[in-house]
């Protein structure tokens, strides 16, 4: 063989590893992660913004009108407005819920260690299950602190796609003092 013609013959090998790769990198992973027994809901809209407390169809809420207020991301060891937290929700937050009863001290720090930066945490009254996870239009139901679904959850969601202002975060939202001082009402009790 001659020199032209493996110069040839290497240069359009490059070509065609670059453009594999560039379209594998412009393609993305626009799959929806497999994780068994998540739920996803679809519809709702970002920024309505309402001043007294929104009826919601999923109990945590996983998106529709909220607070114009958000709370800054962290660990609340009592409930939480869901108009807030579906804001927090809008801005990527994944929001980690659990029922106080239903779990050991022991297992709330587990659930604490497992809060990712851009995350909230709170008790939730009348769960249906001892831990539930959201994030802006999905969620998902678990028995156990030590599944493994709760990193997977995590990981998939915190800031995703899905969330219309993933950008915005919950770190620059304010306490639960901040927002009474707002006029936003506090969390139901159970």
């Amino acid at each position: 063989m001659n020199r032209q013609l493996l110069v040839g013959i290497a240069g359009a090998a490059a070509l065609l590893v670059v453009a594999v790769a560039l379209t594998l990198f412009l393609r993305g992973d626009d799959e929806e992660p497999a994780i068994e027994g998540l739920e996803t809901f679809s519809g709702y809209d970002a920024g309505l913004h309402e001043e007294g407390p929104v009826t919601y169809e999923e109990n945590p809420p996983v998106g529709g009108p909220h607070f114009a207020a958000w709370l800054k991301c962290g660990v609340y060891d009592e409930p939480i407005p869901n108009e807030a937290a579906v804001h927090d929700l809008e801005h990527g937050a994944v929001w980690i819920t659990y029922d106080a009863d239903a779990l050991s001290d022991e297992q709330v720090a587990t659930l604490e260690d497992a809060l990712p930066e851009q995350g909230i945490m709170s008790p939730y009254p009348g769960l249906d299950s001892p831990v539930v996870l959201s994030a802006w239009e999905r969620q998902l139901r678990l028995d156990s602190v030590d599944d493994p679904r709760l990193a997977e959850f995590v990981e998939a969601y915190e800031s995703a796609e899905q969330a219309p202002e993933r950008n915005v975060g919950c770190d620059s939202g304010g306490s639960l003092e901040d927002l009474e001082g707002l006029g936003v009402p506090p969390a139901p009790a159970a």
